[in-house]
């Protein structure tokens, strides 16, 4: 019930630190690329403004672990519960956020302007929106800012659960 405001400016702001030592932000908020420590631009603003949106019509961030490792990850390789399982409320137009929050950012919005053509046209039209165009552990898990350490990066970066490694084995197999 209370109205917080974020930067989303830190994707680009520190992206040479966030790839060489540490990424900045909460970890429920971070983007794939951004966990993998791999490059981020606007695409990676908008899959945070994805989870935000996410927990606003939920009351639930879409990804929940024990530490900032495991919900990272989940970010990496988890599919996200579409929001009206939670709401059923919720229109078929906001369709929008799992686009925001696909793990592909090629398979995202392109800029900002986009997502506020959809949500404009959800307004007018619902049914057809969507297809255009304390301890850091502790803290980071109650959706605190914090920095995630280069050991933590690095897990991050090397962990790969052995249903996804044999999933990429079979993709890589079929090309």
């Amino acid at each position: 019930g209370k109205v917080k405001v974020a930067d989303f400016g830190i994707a680009r702001a520190v992206s040479a630190q966030t790839m060489t030592s540490s990424a900045m932000g909460s970890v429920h908020y971070i983007s794939p690329e951004q966990a993998r420590g791999g490059f981020s631009d606007e695409r990676s603003d908008i899959y945070s403004l994805g989870v935000t949106m996410y927990e606003m019509v939920t009351g639930r961030v879409p990804f929940e672990g024990d530490n900032t490792v495991a919900i990272a990850l989940a970010h990496l390789e988890d599919v996200v519960v579409p929001p009206s399982v939670y709401n059923p409320e919720i229109p078929v137009s906001l369709r929008i956020i799992l686009r925001c929050m696909e793990k592909k950012p090629e398979r995202r919005y392109r800029s900002a302007q986009d997502v506020i053509t959809d949500l404009r046209a959800a307004l007018i039209r619902p049914s057809e929106a969507g297809s255009s165009s304390v301890d850091v552990e502790e803290r980071a898990l109650n959706g605190e800012t914090v920095q995630i350490s280069s050991e933590q990066l690095s897990q991050i970066k090397q962990f790969r659960r052995p249903e996804r490694m044999e999933q990429e084995h079979r993709e890589n197999y079929d090309r």
